[in-house]
């Protein structure tokens, strides 16, 4: 049978021609990462190919270990219609010859590959890997002058035995306003020391409050969930708002694009390591519905580790949430951002306020403004904040464009009372313009800790805007008065002329004087100038003592000044 199959084989060869593509390819099953089959069972592989134009057959030998796997049958792929098969199976030493023929010509593009031939493998009792490796260089051909051209990329993979290690993301209905916990389950592992995920969620059905370990002798090392609606700019789609700043109908059917922009990851070590060969739950994790009733599919990627040794999931099971809704929008505290006056050519201190934070340990904080109009130059706790123990642990100031930011991550803010609009940062704004005005944006989010290595990040209930004007100030009305002025002056043989006089300078206007300024003295042609120091309040005044020389020839009139 085997000398019958082989003399088939050579006529169907003869039917091969030449081809042109210059990247053609062909893949073995198992290329690049590798299939896996249980022990004792059988499994569908293709051998895929890739840019090929009127190719009438393709040629190949394809090994395997035999002590690992066996053939059952290689068939012709229906996603290439036309083709015939005819095949030689050696399974005593792993080895597969294939021709192809269609006389339709196969057509198929470089990428999707596309699967030519089918073959199904059973797996004996052995777990270990086998490589699958083409034999001598597969070839294609077309039109009439039956020559074989070599494929320009050739790849080879492999199958290994064994049961497939396996991550279910959680599963389950959440009946109206209800919580529930859901258990993060695993299959088929060895040894693993450490188990790491990602969980992408919809949140605007799902809120995550809690995720704990459930299996005896892990411990979460580091864990996030993602709460808000999200969209495909990003997190901060509504941090012009707030939930509470948009119409009803927007928070009862806020716009919602594709689950994965929400997303939880959870890191954890298992110390004795984990040998499971079946269903193990490691991870519970605490959903809670929204306002909105539906479904979720909830995607995953997962990896474990034994020691340093890095290995993906061969399977990961996605689970589906459903819920009936009844809840509310997972929100979290109000933010208000500065408002206020500042006085062209000064600056002001202006406060970033809180409230309602309950439990929340931790706030990101980002505010944004015309960098044409003002310019923030210092950031640092309000002394309410500092008092309550709250740290300051990172934050940056930033411009781009015509606009200036803000970045501040505020820490410890569990003893901060904010049942009222509190205090938290102290903005140092300075005027950059003589007049106009600017919104002073903001947004962030908090983050609570349900316990250890856990944090869960919620959007604010209220963002609430600022706006900061440019005002001309109101300059100190000032009146200076020489108290008992002399009625003559003594001139001296040189000419010279030496005098004392007190003079009071007398604040009569509504504004306090709070910077240095000039005061010139003048007598005759001659004048000289001094600073003023000191502030003075409305309603008060100040004393100076002045002694005046006037020298002919000297040029300029000396004075000495004392305050009294």
């Amino acid at each position: 049978m085997k000398k019958y199959s082989f003399s088939v084989l050579l006529f169907a060869l003869c039917m091969l021609v030449t081809a042109t593509g210059a990247a053609t390819t062909i893949v073995a099953p198992g290329y690049p990462h590798g299939e896996i089959l249980p022990p004792g069972s059988t499994g569908v592989f293709p051998v895929s190919v890739g840019d090929l134009t009127d190719v009438q057959g393709v040629h190949f030998n394809l090994t395997f270990d035999s002590t690992l796997l066996s053939v059952e049958s290689i068939s012709a792929s229906n996603a290439i219609p036309g083709s015939s098969v005819t095949t030689n199976i050696d399974n005593e030493t792993g080895w597969v010859q294939v021709a192809v023929t269609n006389t339709e010509g196969i057509n198929v593009g470089d990428w999707p590959l596309t699967p030519l031939v089918d073959i199904t493998f059973r797996s004996t009792g052995i777990e270990r890997e086998s490589a699958l490796r083409f034999s001598g260089t597969p070839t294609y051909s077309q039109s009439e002058d039956f020559v074989p051209e070599e494929f320009y990329y050739v790849y080879n993979g492999s199958i290994a035995v064994r049961n497939p290690s396996t991550f279910w993301a959680p599963s389950g209905k959440l009946a109206s306003g209800q919580s529930g916990t859901f258990a993060v389950g695993v299959d088929n592992l060895t040894g693993a020391t450490k188990i790491g995920f990602e969980l992408m969620y919809d949140g605007s059905y799902l809120i995550i409050d809690d995720i704990v370990s459930v299996y005896p002798g892990a411990v979460i090392t580091d864990a996030e969930a993602i709460n808000g609606i999200f969209s495909e700019h990003g997190p901060y789609e509504l941090r012009e708002f707030g939930l509470e700043s948009v119409p009803e109908e927007m928070r009862q059917h806020p716009e919602q694009t594709h689950h994965h922009h929400n997303w939880a990851w959870v890191t954890v070590e298992i110390p004795d390591g984990l040998t499971v060969t079946e269903y193990t739950e490691i991870i519970g994790v605490t959903f809670r519905s929204t306002n909105l009733a539906g479904t979720s599919e909830i995607t995953s990627y997962g990896n474990w580790y034994v020691g340093e040794d890095w290995h993906s999931f061969d399977l990961q099971i996605p689970g589906r949430m459903v819920t009936n809704g009844g809840g509310v929008y997972p929100n979290l505290g109000d933010f208000k951002a500065p408002s206020g006056t500042v006085d062209a050519g000064s600056q002001r201190v202006l406060p970033i306020t809180v409230k309602s934070l309950k439990n929340a340990k931790e706030a990101y904080i980002y505010t944004e403004w015309n960098q044409t109009i003002i310019n923030v130059t210092s950031v640092s706790l309000n002394a309410t904040a500092q008092a309550a123990g709250v740290t300051l642990n990172d934050w940056d100031l930033y411009r781009y464009e015509a606009f200036g930011y803000l970045y501040a991550y505020i820490g410890n803010m569990s003893n901060l009372n904010t049942a009222s609009w509190t205090p938290l940062l102290d903005l140092t704004v300075k005027a950059n313009a003589t007049s106009g005005r600017t919104p002073m944006n903001i947004s962030g989010n908090l983050y609570m800790f349900p316990r250890e290595n856990v944090e869960i990040m919620y959007r604010p209930a209220l963002l609430e805007n600022g706006q900061i004007s440019i005002t001309a100030p109101n300059k100190a009305d000032l009146r200076a008065v020489l108290l008992d002025p002399p009625q003559y002056v003594k001139k001296y043989a040189d000419g010279s002329l030496h005098f004392d006089q007190t003079m009071i300078i007398e604040n009569i206007g509504s504004k306090a004087v709070t910077e240095d300024f000039k005061v010139e003295a003048r007598f005759g042609s001659t004048s000289e100038a001094f600073t003023i120091t000191g502030g003075i309040a409305p309603g008060a005044n100040i004393t100076y003592y002045m002694t005046m020389n006037v020298v002919p020839g000297y040029g300029k009139t000396e004075v000495s000044v004392t305050q009294e």
